[in-house]
Formats: C-alpha cells, sequence, structure tokens
C-alpha cells in the first residue's frame, strides 16, 4: 500500500551551519543549517513531509539541496506551511534533513534543536544532544531512518537506543497545535567520523528517498515499499510493483483525481543493516510493470433555459492516438439526452415540459482499440425558468334566486406566480366582483334563469386563454317590497303621497301604516295619502308603512318627508284702535299686515293716540318692549295694547274737597302716575319738571302735563373703559334720535369718579344727554364729546375707550358715517356704521366727533320682459348688476361699434340688461 507524503503548512527558513566547534545557544530567525568551510563542494538535501496528517489535506510540499560551496559557511532556504483547519490538533510537520547522497557530515561533536515562535516573543526553546550520553528526557539512536519527535511538550527519539557512530537521516517532527508560527533552527554534527569511502561511486546517481515512490507532479510522492520491507542480502531480491493497481490504491485512499501521466517519476533508495565505517549498502533488484492507461472523461456543467432543447460537447482525453467512443451511463431525471456524434461526444440535452432547476446525468468513454474504459463522469444541468402563461378552464354554477355564490375561478400556472384577474364580459343579470381566484356572483334582485360572464388570469407579464362561467340561477318564492320614498313640501302646505310596493310574484298587495309621523298628520286610505305638517313646522318628518301579498308581510319602509322652510313669511299687526304702527319709518293704521324674507330683523314701534299710553304687545310676542324688534322666523300676528294714560296726584290739606263728585278728606293721596319716560313738565298753576309732584290746594287750579314727542327712531350711544376701582363708574350714554318735534334732555349726573364720559351738543353747543332733531331734513349731525380718561389717573397719560353702538337700533334708512371734530366736517373715521358696533378712541381728554346721517334717494326700475335699455340715475351702494338686477340674465355696453359684456353699471351710461320676467327693482 503507498503512504502518501502530504506537504507541510507554515512558513519556515531552513539554514545550515557545519563546524568542528561546539556551536552556541543561536538566536536567529529562521530555521538554519550551518557548515564549516570544506576543502571541498558540500550537498545537503532536504524535503518536508508531515507524517501524521490527515488525508485529503491541502498542503505545500517543499523540497530541494542545499550546496555549500567552498568557503561558504550558511544558507538559507524559506519553507511554506499551511494552517490545517480541519484538525487543530494535528498541525505537525516532518523536516527531513539529510546528507546529499549519503555524503554524511564530519566531524560532529553535538546537535542543537531550537524551536521558537516566528514572532519572535517567546524565548526559544532549545536543546543540547551529546555525543553518545542523550539528554534528559531524550532518546537518541542512528538507525538510518531515525527521527526526533516532540510528544507531551518535549523532544524525544523513537525506536530503540542503538547508539551507532553515525547519524544517518534525522526527521524532526513538530507539533503546531499551540503555535501557528514557529522558527525553527537546526544545528547538527556528525557523530560518525566516516569520510563514506567505501560507497560505490553509482551511489550518487541514485534518487533521494527511503525505500521505493512515485509522483506525477514531481512535489508529492506516494511510498510504494519501505527500505524495511526490502531484504538486504547478498544475492538480492526481486520485487514487482503493478502500477496499475497503485494508482487504484492512491485514488481509493488520497486522491481520486490520481492519473499516471508523462510527469510520473519513482524514486528509490536502500540502506542496508550495516555500522559505517565498515558497512556495505547492497541494492535488491526492483522491477516496474505498467498497465494499459483508460482514457478519463471529465466532469462538465450545462446551463440552459426552460422548455429550450441545448447541443453541447463531453469531454475525455487519453494517453494514445485511439478513437474513442461517448456512451451514457446514467440518464437525467428531468429530460432526455441523446448523443448525436458518438465518436466526437456531440449530444443534446432537452428538457420536459416546464421543468427548472438541476439535473444531471453520467457517462463514460472508451478507447476502442484497447477497450480500455474511463471512469464516469458527470455532466451537471443547471436549467433556468422562464415565465409560461397561466391557464384557465371554463366553470359551471348553480345557484338560487336573491343569492350571491362564491366562486372558485380554474386556474394552473407553470412557475406557481402570483396571478390577478379579469372579468372580460360582465354577466347580463347581475355584477360579479374578484378578489384573488374568488369570484362572487350576485343576480340581479328576483332574476331567476342562465347567465354566464368569461374571465382570464395574468401573471406580471403574460395572460391566459379566456374561459368562461355559466351560471343557473333557480326561482324561489319572494316575498314583497314596500318602496321607500322621499317626498318634499313647504312649511304649512298639505302633500299627496302614493305608497309603492312590488311583489316579485305578481300577486295583488294591500297597504298599512306601520307608524304615524312625529310633526304632522296623515289622512286618506292607503295608498293615498295626504301629509299636512304641522302649524309654522318645518324639517323633517317620517312615518313607515308595509306591504302584504297575502302570503307574508313585506319589510317595513320608510318615507321620509323634507318640508322646506317658506322664503317669506307674513306679518300682521293689530292694534284695539287705539294707536298706530310705525314700521321702518312708515306710519300704517291697523290692521296692517306684509310678507319678509325669512329671518329678517323687523322693528315696529306703537304709537299711542292722545290720553293713551302702550301697554304691551300680546300674540306671537309677549313683551312691554316699545319699539320692538323681532325676528322673521315664521309668519306671525302681534296686537298692540294701548291703555289710558294715568297720573299722580297727592292734594294736602285739612278741609273737604270735592274731585270728581265725590267728596274727599284731606289730605288726599292718589296715585294718577304717567307709564311713560317721555313726560317732560307739569303746566299750568304749577310749572315743575319732576315727574311725581306734590302740593297743597287753597284754591281752584289747572294742571297740564306736558310729553316728549314719541321719537320716529332713538339709538343710545354708549362709552365705556373698564378700571379696577369698581366704585367707579365706568361707563356713560348719550341718546341720539328723529323725531316729529325736535327736543334735548339734559345730561343725567355724573358719578363723583368716572373712568370715561359722553355728552351730546345742542344747536347752541350747550351739553346735552339727549339730542333729538325734527324729522325735516335729509341729512343730520350730531355733535357729540368723548373723554377716555374721565376724571382720573394722570393727565398726561393717554386712555383708550370705546364707544359702542347698536345698528339695529338706527333708523332702517338711511346712511351712517363717524367722523373726527364738530360739524360733520373732519376726516372720516368709520364709513358705514351699519358694518361696526364700536370705534376705539385715544386722547388725554375730550375729543369732538360727529355723527352724519344721510338719507336715502329711492328709484325704482319698471323693467319688461326680455331686453331693456337702461341707466343708473343715482349713484347706489354697489355697482354690480347681480346686486342690482338679482334676475337678470346678461348685459351689455355698446362702445366703439359693438357690444361689451358688462358685469357692473356706471351711473350715467346706458346699458341694454335682459330679465326673465316683469321684476320691480328698487335700489336706494
Amino acid at each position: 500500500m503507498a503512504t502518501a507524503i502530504p506537504p507541510i503548512y507554515q512558513n519556515l527558513c531552513i539554514q545550515t551551519y557545519n563546524s568542528a566547534k561546539t556551536l552556541p545557544h543561536p538566536q536567529i530567525p529562521p530555521l538554519q543549517f550551518q557548515s564549516s568551510t570544506l576543502p571541498q563542494k558540500y550537498d545537503c538535501s532536504f524535503r518536508t513531509i508531515d507524517g501524521a496528517a490527515v488525508s485529503g489535506i491541502d498542503y505545500i510540499h517543499t523540497s530541494g539541496n542545499l550546496t555549500f560551496l567552498t568557503n561558504e559557511s550558511q544558507k538559507e532556504i524559506p519553507i511554506t506551511i499551511l494552517n490545517n483547519p480541519e484538525n487543530q490538533t494535528e498541525k505537525t510537520f516532518v523536516l527531513n534533513i539529510g546528507a546529499s547522497d549519503d555524503i554524511f557530515l564530519n566531524d560532529g561533536a553535538q546537535a542543537i534543536i531550537t524551536i521558537s515562535s516566528c514572532n519572535s516573543v517567546n524565548a526559544p526553546y532549545s536543546q543540547t544532544f551529546i555525543q553518545k550520553m542523550p539528554a534528559s528526557g531524550w532518546t537518541y539512536y542512528s538507525e538510518p531512518n531515525a527521527r526526533i519527535q516532540q510528544t507531551a511538550g518535549r523532544l524525544r527519539m523513537d525506536n530503540s537506543q542503538d547508539n551507532t557512530d553515525s547519524l544517518n537521516e534525522s526527521i524532526l517532527h513538530i507539533d503546531l497545535s499551540v503555535v501557528e508560527n514557529v522558527r525553527l533552527t537546526f544545528f547538527q554534527k556528525s557523530i560518525a567520523r566516516d569520510e563514506c569511502t567505501s560507497l560505490p561511486s553509482f551511489f550518487v546517481d541514485h534518487f533521494n528517498g527511503d525505500g521505493v515512490s512515485i509522483s506525477n507532479d514531481g512535489h508529492t510522492w506516494y511510498r510504494l515499499l519501505d527500505s524495511m520491507d526490502l531484504t538486504t542480502d547478498a544475492v538480492g531480491q526481486q520485487y514487482t510493483v503493478n502500477l496499475s493497481d497503485i494508482a487504484s490504491a492512491i485514488q481509493a485512499s488520497y486522491d481520486e483525481n490520481f492519473q499516471l501521466n508523462q510527469y510520473t517519476h519513482i524514486k528509490f533508495q536502500q540502506y542496508g543493516n550495516r555500522s559505517y565505517p565498515s558497512g556495505g549498502r547492497e541494492w535488491d533488484n526492483i522491477s516496474i510493470n505498467g498497465t494499459i492507461i483508460p482514457p478519463v472523461a471529465y466532469n462538465d456543467i450545462l446551463s440552459l433555459t426552460e422548455d429550450i432543447a441545448t447541443t453541447s460537447m463531453l469531454t475525455a482525453t487519453q494517453e494514445y492516438e485511439h478513437s474513442l467512443h461517448y456512451t451514457i451511463v446514467t440518464a437525467p431525471l428531468k429530460g432526455n439526452v441523446t448523443i448525436t456524434e458518438y465518436t466526437t461526444g456531440r449530444y443534446t440535452y432537452q428538457p420536459n415540459p416546464n421543468a427548472t432547476g438541476e439535473d444531471y446525468f453520467t457517462f463514460k468513454v472508451i478507447n476502442l482499440k484497447t477497450e480500455a474504459e474511463s471512469k464516469p463522469a458527470t455532466i451537471t444541468i443547471y436549467i433556468s425558468p422562464v415565465n409560461d402563461p397561466p391557464v384557465t378552464l371554463d366553470v359551471n354554477v348553480d345557484l338560487y334566486e336573491n343569492k350571491y355564490k362564491y366562486i372558485t375561478l380554474s386556474t394552473s400556472d407553470p412557475d406557481n406566480d402570483i396571478l390577478t384577474y379579469q372579468i372580460i364580459e360582465p354577466p347580463l343579470h347581475g355584477t360579479v366582483s374578484v378578489m384573488n381566484n374568488i369570484a362572487t356572483y350576485t343576480p340581479y334582485i328576483y332574476y331567476n334563469g342562465p347567465d354566464s360572464f368569461t374571465f382570464k388570469a395574468m401573471d406580471e407579464e403574460l395572460h391566459s386563454n379566456i374561459s368562461t362561467v355559466m351560471l343557473t340561477i333557480y326561482s324561489v318564492y319572494s316575498p314583497p317590497l314596500a318602496y321607500l320614498q322621499t317626498v318634499n313640501t313647504t312649511e304649512d302646505m298639505p302633500f299627496n303621497i302614493s305608497l309603492t310596493g312590488f311583489s316579485p310574484d305578481n300577486l295583488p298587495l294591500t297597504y298599512h301604516l306601520n307608524t304615524q309621523t312625529s310633526h304632522g298628520t296623515i289622512s286618506g286610505t292607503p295608498p293615498y295619502l295626504t301629509y299636512t305638517p304641522a302649524p309654522h313646522f318645518w324639517g323633517n318628518d317620517v312615518f313607515t308603512f308595509f306591504v302584504n301579498d297575502g302570503e307574508e308581510n313585506s319589510e317595513s319602509a320608510q318615507i321620509s318627508i323634507f318640508i322646506a322652510r317658506s322664503e317669506n313669511y307674513t306679518l300682521s299687526l293689530l292694534t284695539n284702535k287705539a294707536g298706530q304702527i310705525r314700521i321702518n319709518g312708515t306710519t300704517a293704521l291697523p290692521p296692517w299686515n306684509n310678507p319678509f324674507p325669512t329671518d329678517a330683523q323687523v322693528c315696529f314701534e306703537a304709537i299711542p293716540n292722545v290720553d293713551w299710553i302702550f301697554q304691551q304687545w300680546t300674540g306671537d310676542s309677549d313683551s312691554a318692549q316699545n319699539p320692538i324688534c323681532i325676528t322673521m322666523d315664521r309668519s306671525k300676528t302681534i296686537t298692540a295694547n294701548f291703555v289710558k294714560q294715568s297720573f299722580v296726584l297727592n292734594i294736602y290739606g285739612n278741609e273737604t274737597i270735592m274731585i270728581n263728585q265725590l267728596e274727599q278728606q284731606l289730605p288726599f293721596r292718589q296715585s294718577f302716575e304717567t307709564n311713560s319716560n317721555r313726560f317732560r313738565c307739569w303746566d299750568g298753576d304749577i310749572q315743575l319738571c319732576d315727574d311725581l309732584i306734590e302740593f297743597t290746594i287753597n284754591e281752584h287750579m289747572n294742571l297740564t302735563p306736558i310729553f316728549y314727542p314719541i321719537p320716529i327712531w332713538e339709538t343710545p350711544i354708549t362709552v365705556e373703559r373698564q378700571v379696577a376701582d369698581s366704585s367707579v363708574q365706568y361707563t356713560g350714554t348719550i341718546h341720539i334720535g328723529i323725531a316729529s318735534q325736535a327736543y334735548t334732555k339734559p345730561l343725567k349726573t355724573t358719578a363723583e369718579f368716572y373712568s370715561c364720559d359722553i355728552f351730546a351738543y345742542d344747536q347752541d353747543l350747550e351739553t346735552v344727554g339727549d339730542d333729538i332733531h325734527q324729522d325735516n331734513l335729509y341729512e343730520h349731525i350730531w355733535n357729540i364729546a368723548v373723554s377716555p380718561r374721565g376724571n382720573i389717573g394722570s393727565v398726561v397719560n393717554e386712555e383708550t375707550a370705546a364707544i359702542r353702538w347698536n345698528p339695529q337700533t338706527f333708523s332702517p334708512e338711511g346712511h351712517y358715517i363717524l367722523k373726527k371734530g364738530l360739524d360733520g366736517t373732519g376726516e372720516t373715521l368709520i364709513e358705514n356704521m351699519r358694518n361696526t358696533t364700536q370705534y376705539l378712541i385715544t386722547d388725554k381728554t375730550y375729543q369732538g366727533l360727529s355723527i352724519v346721517w344721510k338719507k336715502y334717494d329711492t328709484f325704482t326700475f319698471h323693467l319688461n320682459q326680455g331686453w331693456n335699455l337702461i341707466s343708473l340715475p343715482l349713484f347706489p351702494e354697489t355697482t354690480t348688476v347681480e346686486n342690482l338686477f338679482p334676475d337678470y340674465t346678461v348685459a351689455y355696453e355698446y362702445k366703439n361699434g359693438g357690444y361689451l359684456l358688462v358685469s357692473a353699471l356706471e351711473p350715467g351710461k346706458g346699458y341694454w340688461i335682459k330679465v326673465p320676467f316683469f321684476p320691480m327693482t328698487q335700489y336706494h
């Protein structure tokens, strides 16, 4: 059996020294050999092996010769040793150092072995061997294959302790299980002093080695016969080695690809049983017998695409120039292989339909002359997938009327791709939706009979064929249906409703109410009903009903009623014949009524006749406020109630008097107090402006109460500035307005301390509290003075107060402007006081202001249906056509020989405007 000599693994350097003297402990980094200066050329051979290595590990083998020339004492040779990744405990190598061609080192006195790490961190370990005196822990002998081996952390010599006078070969084993890098220094001095003169001259032509070894690359050697197996005698022995068997053994145990080739070398060397210098060497006869070398078939890889046949070549080599024949040994699993040219190895591989992934087949090659067959080789096949279209199938489905059905669409995809689905032709009598491969079909309500739809499937690239789903919908009994409705009417307007239902089986129906309305009443006989909303109600109302077909009741259906709010409400004003009504600046004699837009604000005032006073409003407004403003959120009827005026009379004295033909004892006390704040003064025998008076009658007396006229409109103007001191008055109020006669009221008494102040000026620039002008002008100016500081705080500091008013209390017509300064000549502060409710004023003292009221002029347009030529004689508040004529269709201006579309009108110019009916338009 051949023995492999695997290479070593690590980086080493070799150097040799030869000296007749004892060398000191070396401190050099590489593994070294050194020889003394010789009078002749000196050769030293070396090689690296690992006798304990694991088979199959990839090592690097190093071998060669060291040649020392005359006067040359040192050589260095690097040796590479690789790490063994599979077995860290067997990082061993063998270093074989011997004299070239059995020329031994002379005058050796001792051998020194030093082992250290290559990184030079640790001090080297050194062991010295003295001739015939083994060191502690070492066994030394001088057999031809003597070895020095490290075990258990120390070095020893194996085999017997045969101390001879010569050391022919030293082999050093070093265990690398602990250190990765080693530094080895090897000094050897020959113990024998033999010049080897007895060796035959032809010995130098022999190969180095021990026994018989074979190699096919010159680097890796396999031992065929050990030298110990060779019999040494005077006659010699005949040995035969069968190279074919040897090659098979090497392939089985060491290298499956080992083949005998033109690089094959055999070396042999045999040591006899002798003791130098008197010993000798004899050779046994060795003959090497070869056999026919079979061809070699090679593995290969074939890559192709799914469903595509591919042609390629099988490959093989041989040592002879003979014809070869290729044949299949093992057929593929996912396709078929056909050799089309048996002598060249051309073949075709056809994959099975849709087959992908990995496949293989094996083949061998035969030498047609020698009939030698190769070992089978493997062709590994990789089939790359391609996208195949999905496939769909027709489906037949049965279901019942008014029931939906989940349908699994029959599809397949050779590539198992994720598919999407598309309806091509939808059903005629139902609906279908698709999620993944599930289609949901719902027939139209109450339909029965045949139906169908078509579909297809798609992956990311390809579409399938189109398939049909055939549907059969079977008839079932269906209960009747009551149909819901949504109807519309207007506030306070009755509305007719016809209930509706349906019998899928065409059975007669009867109609029945289920629930009543909440905001109205239902009259009539179902299905013909009349709905009457509750008075003034607008919004939503509902009721429900059901139908019966003689078999079953239907589900309840809801009738939703939307009662729209009226666009206009009618205001009716009544009195008890003791007064009049003033509304929007116009006095009206009740009964009076007029429509107003929804939610319009309407203000009106009750004006009593002489000797009557207003008491309160009754009807749809219960209030004693006069004037009063209401919101037209529905039609309303309101009555103004008047009562006779009353006064307070106190008469003091000690006699009797006649009052209203009744004798009364003085003092007489009875209340006749007026209920109006319009009282001004008493006139006659007593002239006082106190509303409540007390007096003593000593003679006949006449008293007449004088009242302020009722204002056409009146509004308060208030100034306010909040301060922290609650004892300080922080508001002040005056009144301005218009009445049938002008009058003023005195300024009310101001508190001792006040944070702000306001008063009005009359025509003589006297301060007053109320300034009411006579209604005889188209423009009025009220002059007022405002102090934002009042009489508290520092006179050097400015303060800010707010002037406030309520535009709802203004006259319904006219334009209000707030200006700086008196008499309306100053800067305009607020252009339109109707658009805001306050103005902030900042000053140290009083500042004069004026409120200007200008009455609107009114112009009425009477337009004809269709086209009208108009011109604005006044400047309106707005000039946009949409605001002036809300119902207009289009408006044009004739300019530069053509008609131009306009959206605003300029007073004084002529315009053509088209209206759809006969409107009357007013603007101010």
